[in-house]
């Protein structure tokens, strides 16, 4: 059974036209903002989350070499901004 996403069914409530135009036919979409932002917001995070997760076993552990590797708002606001470079 195929699913739907909202914006699909969105699209498809306020012009079948659009909707056989980008979700059929595959045609890009007008620029939005808001749909920018979004992927770019989700993008920033899904790489901090990678970074994360390859720190993992450095986070809360005391090393008595090199001090454990912490997220912080700099390491994310330096994803962003290389995201937003892209």
């Amino acid at each position: 059974m195929r699913s739907f996403s909202y914006s699909q069914i969105k699209t498809f409530l306020q012009s079948s036209e659009d909707y056989y135009t980008y979700y059929i036919k595959k045609e890009k979409q007008p620029f939005s903002f808001p749909a920018y932002f979004g992927t770019l917001m989700h993008n920033t995070l899904y790489r901090f989350y990678e970074q994360i997760t390859e720190h993992s076993n450095e986070i809360g552990q005391g090393n008595l070499f090199a001090p454990a590797w912490k997220p912080s708002f700099e390491t994310l606001w330096e994803i962003y901004e290389e995201m937003l470079n892209e």
